[in-house]
């Protein structure tokens, strides 16, 4: 059995020990087993002092390594290892004296040393030193700490992992911190190669050594911003604009509306224009953020702040046909059925083969037929001369209607209030005193009540408050 095996080291007895050094030549162990004599390797005693001297010198050179070295990761530095202990990895190991700070356990948690005062706000501008390290490898493979010198980040502008971002976000001022970091809120399947393969699990040790808050950032932010140029304003708005698409994709409605809103001010108060082109640029991107918005405020019921951002759209591109459906989308969610109508029908003109604008119509028509229809019924049932039967005996203490007036004018504002319609538009002929108990009951459920006067007759519109109002 021939072995060669660069990586032996042979050395003498401890009673007379010398430094270890690396053979040159392989060993043929069973010839050296069967010998009857024993054999003598000699070395000159400078080659190994030097060759020592050499080795401790590489290894020791860099000091700021020895202080970042994390044994742990490897498996090692644990006083406390048992047979359970050391049955499960180094990261394992680790999570068990952390806690969560998702839900699922995505990124835990260590406290090493606490921190002072609040924790870090929403959007703060942050600056950390850290070091990163890998499952079994104990050096980091990026630190601050080994480059001398800090780094700042800004929370919520897609500068660091998602799962930093929820750590970081934790921590107060002066904290040292460890997070666990699973693979999906880190580099996911693909990683960074070489440095960091897929699916890799993360520790990063953060050490927070200040932080700004929102608006004191974006001042900072805007005493960097007078030298920088149009391609810079409007690569932030495209970063920005990513960064809204992909909250999107997940469901974060909220802070995708805060992204986008981010890149449309810098689109409209930040940016330089110097020639006709980059105004064409800036023009057509900030058209593009406001469907996005506006579909984004449809989406939560925001329909007003979606016909805003619809009409903004429109005044720089009159035909865009996204801009249009998602107009006439939010008036449809007003209840503004004509005006709902001239939008989408506008839509599909430019757009003919986009088959949900054909829908959106389909559903304009059902619901305004049976707003119709309700109508109908609930002006019949105002004005009928039959009194409808009533489980309540409150009194109308400031007006003098009908208590058949009464209870059908609570009937139709709940049903209003149950629907998906906005507004109802009511005809003309009420009395005074009929329109005193209309505006009180509608009131007692937070509804608006518009009264307009058009050939001497009162047309009276009753309104769902808006979310924002």
């Amino acid at each position: 059995m021939d072995i060669i095996d660069d990586d032996i080291y042979i050395s003498d007895s401890e009673e007379e020990r010398i430094p270890e050094t690396r053979l040159k030549t392989g060993i043929n162990l069973r010839e050296l087993v069967q010998m009857d004599q024993p054999i003598v390797f000699q070395v000159q005693d400078t080659i190994l002092e030097d060759t020592f001297d050499k080795e401790q010198a590489d290894f020791y050179q860099n000091e700021n390594l020895l202080k970042n070295i994390k044994l742990e990761c490897h498996g090692g530095n644990d006083d406390n290892d048992d047979d359970e202990g050391s049955s499960i990895s180094p990261f394992q190991k680790m999570a068990l004296k952390m806690h969560n700070l998702t839900e699922d356990g995505s990124v835990k948690k260590k406290i090493l040393r606490a921190g002072e005062g609040p924790q870090i706000p929403e959007g703060a501008s942050v600056t950390v030193h850290y070091n990163a390290y890998l499952e079994f490898n104990e050096e980091p493979y990026d630190s601050t700490y080994m480059r001398g010198k800090p780094e700042t980040f800004r929370l919520n502008a897609y500068q660091l992992i998602q799962g930093l971002e929820i750590g970081i976000a934790t921590m107060k001022k002066k904290e040292k911190s460890q997070f666990l970091i699973s693979p999906e809120l880190a580099y996911k399947e693909l990683g960074v190669p070489p440095r960091i393969p897929g699916n890799s699990e993360l520790l990063i040790e953060v050490e927070l050594i200040s932080f700004l808050d929102d608006q004191a950032a974006n001042l900072m932010d805007s005493e960097s911003a007078k030298s920088q140029t149009f391609k810079d304003f409007y690569k932030a708005a495209q970063g920005n604009i990513t960064g809204g698409n992909d909250a999107f994709t997940n469901n974060n409605i909220r802070l995708a509306i805060k992204k986008y809103n981010t890149a449309l001010n810098i689109l409209e108060n930040r940016c330089k224009l110097s020639n006709d082109e980059e105004e064409s640029k800036q023009r057509k991107l900030v058209v593009k953020v406001c469907v996005n918005l506006a579909v984004c405020y449809n989406k939560i019921g925001s329909s007003k702040q979606a016909c805003v951002k619809c009409r903004n759209a429109l005044y720089h591109d009159a035909k865009n046909a996204k801009a249009l459906f998602n107009f006439g989308r939010a008036l449809l969610m007003l209840g503004d059925y004509d005006e709902a109508h001239r939008r989408l029908t506008a839509a599909l003109k430019l757009a003919p083969n986009d088959t949900s604008i054909s829908e959106e119509l389909k559903l304009l028509k059902e619901k305004k037929n049976k707003f119709q229809v309700s109508e109908k019924q609930m002006m019949q049932r105002m004005f009928s001369s039959k009194p409808a039967a009533t489980k309540s005996n409150e009194k109308i203490e400031t007006a003098k209607v009908s208590e058949h007036f009464y209870e059908t004018v609570k009937k139709t504002l709940d049903d209003l209030m149950s629907s998906q319609n906005k507004v109802l538009t009511l005809p003309s002929g009420l009395t005074a005193q009929e329109e005193v108990c209309l505006r009180k009951e509608a009131e007692k459920r937070g509804m608006k009540v518009i009264v307009t006067s058009q050939g001497g007759a009162n047309d009276i519109t009753i309104a769902k408050k808006d979310d924002k109002e």
